[in-house]
This record gives structure tokens, C-alpha cells and sequence, in this order.
């Protein structure tokens, strides 16, 4: 693929507004911004027509252009005129999408489409996306990285520094289109800071926060309480319930709860800015993962416990096996001795 000054590899340059289209740029490099009437027709003759005229013009490809980022937009709006002709009947004028979203005239209108008739107070289109990336300084796409990443619009592994990249553009566009979806009453900055502080909120609970309530100590002393009632083959006693359970909670369920106050809460990856506004450049530093609960504490505490209240009569019901066994061995051997000796000897007659 050739080059395109403005081109960034690996980015589709439509989808991001990376080239704005010739068709729509002004000459002062802006970019979005519609001007009917100084659009130049396909015979090269200037163009002073109305707006519905203008939009005759565009092909289905073209009129994409003006389709406003997020879902269920389309890049023009047709607005009742109140006129019915004779032939054609009522009568519609042909509205661009950024007209029609942000005017108060058709405040009627986007209440029949959308239930509200609240105006947008932003509105971006696809073109926007590359023109608000090539107005930042290499620190502010710094620092614009790390609150997409924060409000999870980008993953930090995949963007490379302060250059505009595919990642980044992707970002953007989330958050504009996030904006789009929500009415539009908040800049894209605004959405991404909004996304970002519900992010943190959420990665509290991630991130290696943990507790260990009464809640969760009934269920792990119930739970040790079964295998205890199992290990026995009988019932537990009130005094042996509450016995194991005194042990548990004062023994292995503190232990646990004691761990949890020194484990870390580990980071996310960020991206941050060395030197000065004007001069410096981007660092990426990995982040670390959060300490997990040592659960082994409970899990092997719990059953030394049980060890130290059963072993000592395991070891006691072995040794009655044991010389029960002994016992009726020596009762069988007994017994067989007995009859043996019960038992006549046979006898033959033997002459001499």
C-alpha cells in the first residue's frame, strides 16, 4: 500500500477521520463542519442551493461521512414542512444530523424519534475522531492514554506511547460515541472521566480487597462442623459443637482474617509523562497483580483442629481393635484347643 500523508499504518483512515474528506473540508483545515452553500457541484459550477439540494447530491458512501457516531443515527432527518402539494403530498425538508440533534426547531421532531426533545450540546461525527487526536500535544495524548485505559476504552499493551495509534483513535471514538448514546450533553473528556470513576470503583472490589466477615466465619465453622460430625460416625454434642467452634474462630478463622490486612492491592497498567508539558516523553509501567488470601490458613487450620480432638480417640479406638482382635484370636484358638481335646482318639484292635 502506498503511503498517504496523514495515513497511520494499520489504522482504516475512514472509520477514524484520520484523512477528512476533501468534500468537507473548509479552508481553514476544520473538519465536520458543513457548509451548503459553498460546496462545489459535480459540473464545477458554484453551488447556492438550499440544504435538501445539497443532500441530493450525496451518494449513500458520502452521506456516511455526516452519519453521527453511536447507535441508531442516520446522517439526515426528514422534517415535516406542514405543505402538502397538490401532486406529491406533504412535504419534508431533508435535515443534516448535526443541525437537526443540536437546534431547538426541531425540538418537536427528535421527541416523536428519540422521546425526548432535549437538544445534543455535542455532536461528533466519524471525522472528528482523527481531528480531535492531531490537536493534542504529545503529553496530552499522554495523559488523554491513561484515562481511556482507566475507564477500560483501551488496553495499554496494544497503544504505543504518545503516538497516535490505532488503539488510541479506538478509544476516542468509544467514548464520543458513549457521549452520542447518552444524549449527548457531555464532551467525550467528560464520558471518559465519567467511565474512568466508575472503573476505579469497581477495581476496589478487584483488586485485592478483601474480608472476612461472621458471615463467612458461620459458613467456614459449618462446614468444618459436617466433617467433624462425619469423622466421629455419630452426632456431635452441644459441648462438642461449641467446643470445635471456639477453636476455629479464636484459631485458624483469626489467622485468616489477621493475613488479609497486609496483602497487597496491586496496580493497573499505566502510562505516564516524563519531563514538562513541552518536552519529554511517555513511560509504560507494567502493572502488578494483587495478593491473593492465603485460604490454606483455614483449610489446613481447620483440620489440625479436628486432629487434635479426634487423634488422641482414634488412637484409642485402635487399640481396643487392636485387642479385640488379640482377644478373639486367642478366644478362636481357645476354642479350637478344646475341641481337639474333646475330640476322641480313634482306635484299633491290634492282635499281638
Amino acid at each position: 500500500m502506498s503511503h498517504i500523508s496523514g495515513h497511520i499504518e494499520g489504522v482504516n483512515d475512514e472509520e477514524y477521520g484520520i484523512m477528512p474528506p476533501s468534500s468537507v473540508q473548509s479552508p481553514t483545515g476544520s473538519v465536520g463542519n458543513v457548509s451548503p452553500t459553498t460546496q462545489g457541484n459535480p459540473t464545477g459550477e458554484t453551488q447556492n442551493s438550499s440544504e435538501q439540494q445539497y443532500l441530493n447530491l450525496l451518494s449513500p458512501e458520502e452521506s456516511e461521512k455526516y452519519k453521527p457516531l453511536g447507535n441508531n443515527f442516520y446522517a439526515q432527518y426528514e422534517v415535516e414542512t406542514g405543505i402538502d402539494d397538490a401532486t406529491q403530498g406533504p412535504l419534508f425538508d431533508k435535515i443534516l444530523a448535526e443541525e437537526f440533534l443540536t437546534s431547538d426547531e426541531y425540538q418537536e421532531a427528535r421527541r416523536k424519534l428519540f422521546g425526548s426533545g432535549q437538544a445534543w450540546k455535542y455532536v461528533y461525527l466519524p471525522s472528528d475522531i482523527g481531528a480531535q487526536a492531531r490537536q493534542m500535544s504529545p503529553f496530552m495524548i499522554t495523559q488523554t492514554k491513561g484515562l481511556l485505559a482507566v475507564a477500560g476504552l483501551i488496553d495499554l499493551n496494544k497503544t504505543y506511547g504518545s503516538e497516535i495509534d490505532a488503539e488510541f483513535l479506538k478509544g476516542i471514538k468509544l467514548a464520543m460515541e458513549f457521549s452520542m448514546n447518552n444524549g449527548g450533553q457531555m464532551s467525550w473528556n467528560a464520558a471518559t472521566k465519567l467511565l474512568a470513576g466508575v472503573s476505579k470503583s469497581q477495581q476496589v472490589v478487584s483488586q485485592g480487597v478483601y474480608t472476612f466477615d461472621n458471615e463467612q466465619m458461620d459458613e467456614f465453622v459449618d462446614e468444618m462442623l459436617n466433617k467433624a460430625k462425619t469423622r466421629k460416625g455419630s452426632p456431635l454434642s452441644q459441648y462438642e459443637k461449641q467446643y470445635i467452634r471456639n477453636k476455629l474462630e479464636t484459631g485458624p478463622g483469626e489467622d485468616f482474617r489477621t493475613s488479609l490486612q497486609g496483602l497487597g492491592q496491586g496496580s493497573e497498567p499505566s502510562l505516564t509523562w516524563q519531563g514538562n508539558a513541552l518536552q519529554g516523553q511517555a513511560v509504560f509501567n507494567p502493572g502488578t497483580g494483587a495478593e491473593e488470601p492465603d485460604v490454606d490458613i483455614l483449610s489446613e487450620g481447620g483440620q489440625e483442629v479436628l486432629d487434635e480432638i479426634f487423634e488422641p480417640r482414634e488412637d484409642l479406638q485402635a487399640v481396643a481393635n487392636q485387642e479385640d482382635e488379640t482377644f478373639y484370636r486367642m478366644s478362636q484358638n481357645l476354642a479350637g484347643l478344646r475341641a481337639a481335646e474333646n475330640t476322641p482318639v480313634p482306635r484299633t484292635n491290634v492282635r499281638i
